[in-house]
Formats: C-alpha cells, structure tokens, sequence
C-alpha cells in the first residue's frame, strides 16, 4: 500500500513527464514546475482511502525537487491492484474550460512491477525506508529518507507539446473490483528556461 501511495504520489509526476514526451524538441533548456502534488482529486472522500500522507513536502531549491514524505497504511490492500493515470492538458492553468483530456495509461498488477529496477518509479521506491512489499498491509508505515531529491535538469531532454499546463490524476485501484485505494493529483508544467 505504502509502494502504491508513492507510486499514487510520485508516479503520477513521473507519468505527468513522459506523457509529456511526445512533439517538437526545443533546444532550449525546459525546467519542470510543479503546482500541485497532493491527495486533492476531484470528488473524492479522502477519509475512506486505503493509505494516508502524514507528512508532505515538496520543495525546489537549485533545479532539485526534495521530496520528503511519510505514508500510513489505513487498511489491507488487494493482493492484486493497478494503476490508473488520467492525463488533462490546459492552456491555461487556471481556465478549466481550456482543459482536454489526453491520455489514459492503465499499469496492471502492479505488485509485480513494484520494485523492478529501471522503471519510472524506482528512484522514488529505492529511498523507501523500510522497503515497500506486496502485500501491503494496514499499519505499515513508509517514508522516504531525509532529503530525497529530483534534479529537474534531468528532464531537460523531454520534447513538449506546445506550452501546455499538465495534470495528472493517478489512481490506485483493487485489480478485481476497481475500489478506489488512493488517489493522487499532481499538476504542473515544463517551461523553456534561457
């Protein structure tokens, strides 16, 4: 549960930027900006999810997001869950009549790909203290070690489309019955930087 509320936390972050990776390549330096990354998806009743944030920070300081964050597991999870990342793109970040959907990515079972190495969320997993197993259980408590940090320079290469404002609504979900586990929205843009 824990893994999966990191991955709800930090991989819709990570979804946000590869979903980003398709269009012109600028030669220009892009700099990622975040607005949001947090529990806050529309309509849902935070109280009745599987896992909790008890602490969130996220912070920028020299092209470096810190990351540092704890996570409580409220209840079991499904042996089985998956991961539902909904993508909406904007012209403006703050005129929702501006905003489209743009992409849907389903990651199933993800249990078994949870600490895989080389996958978009194993920089986040691999600082976990204690290490996050499946099954996750109620009680667990996760936490990522002091200062854990994303150089935002590393996704200077990702080609944008355009100048849009990117959101990401990642969903953990019972692979069976589709019971929401957690939510996570994380909201944010590439900008070019000079």
């Amino acid at each position: 549960m824990a893994c999966f509320l990191i991955v709800r936390k930090c991989y819709p972050f990570l979804v946000l930027l590869g979903a980003i990776c398709v269009g012109a390549v600028s030669k220009r330096q892009k700099n990622l900006r975040l607005q949001q990354f947090d529990e806050n998806c529309d309509g849902a009743d935070v109280s009745t999810y599987a896992a909790h944030f008890r602490s969130n920070e996220l912070k920028l300081a020299n092209n470096k997001y810190n990351l540092n964050f704890e996570i409580e597991i409220a209840r079991d999870w499904p042996k089985d869950f998956k991961i539902q990342i909904d993508l909406v793109r904007c012209r403006h970040r703050d005129s929702p009549n501006t905003c489209e959907k743009y992409q849907s990515i389903t990651i199933p079972y993800f249990c078994k790909l949870l600490n895989m190495a080389e996958k978009p969320w194993t920089p986040i997993f691999s600082v976990m203290a204690p290490k996050i197993v499946c099954p996750i259980k109620k009680g667990s408590k996760y936490r990522t070690r002091n200062n854990t940090s994303v150089d935002t320079k590393a996704f200077a290469s990702l080609p944008m489309i355009g100048n849009y404002h990117w959101i990401a609504t990642s969903k953990s979900m019972d692979q069976t019955t589709n019971e929401l586990l957690h939510c996570v929205r994380t909201a944010g843009q590439l900008i070019y930087v000079n």
